[in-house]
């Protein structure tokens, strides 16, 4: 189980050394995301943030509720999924670094292991 965190923990900090932030557009920075893109997540599910931007369940809860704000590598995703843009171009509504989720069963035991 130590072993797996590591590597998500790992997996993340590579996302965030990767990214570059001549990447956003001119338009996103912290002030359009707290006036024009947090207070659209209010309309979103925990779910559908958590999944969308790749954080755990709580943290999702904290950026809905605006307790905290996501690393500005998230700020696209989350105007793509608000469907806000002062741009035309909201094209990429992905995340550009995700880890890859695959899961298995484990024997008779119900339980979920990380591949």
């Amino acid at each position: 189980m130590v072993s797996v965190v590591r590597g998500i923990m790992t997996d993340k900090a590579a996302c965030a050394r990767r990214w570059n932030p001549s990447d956003l557009p001119k338009w996103l920075d912290e002030d359009s995301y707290r006036r024009e893109i947090l207070p659209r997540l209010s309309a979103l599910t925990v779910k559908t943030i958590r999944t969308a931007i790749d954080v755990s369940h709580p943290y999702a809860t904290l950026i809905k509720r605006g307790q905290k704000i996501p690393h500005p590598r998230h700020w696209m995703s989350l105007a793509g999924l608000t469907s806000y843009s002062e741009s035309p171009l909201v094209e990429d509504r992905k995340v550009p670094c995700r880890r890859a989720r695959s899961f298995i069963s484990a024997k008779n035991t119900g339980t979920r292991i990380r591949t």
